[in-house]
């Protein structure tokens, strides 16, 4: 579905956000101290999404051994 020459579609707009959520949730599931597992994830993004998220999350600083859960 086109709106007068915009693209990409909404629906396609809506794919790359799951594959990259997909991604995100692959990754870390792979996380000795994850948060949750997701056995789904990595088949749902493929190899090549996980490869990008992983180079672009290589850029960030890992926040998470500064933060004190309290659950």
């Amino acid at each position: 579905m086109e709106v007068q020459g915009k693209s990409p579609t909404i629906q396609s707009d809506v794919a790359k956000t799951a594959i990259v959520m997909a991604a995100k949730r692959a990754i870390e599931t792979e996380r000795p101290d994850r948060l949750f597992d997701d056995p789904f994830a990595a088949s749902l993004a493929g190899d090549a999404a996980i490869v990008l998220q992983k180079e672009f999350l290589s850029q960030l600083p890992d926040k998470r051994s500064e933060i004190k859960y309290n659950l």
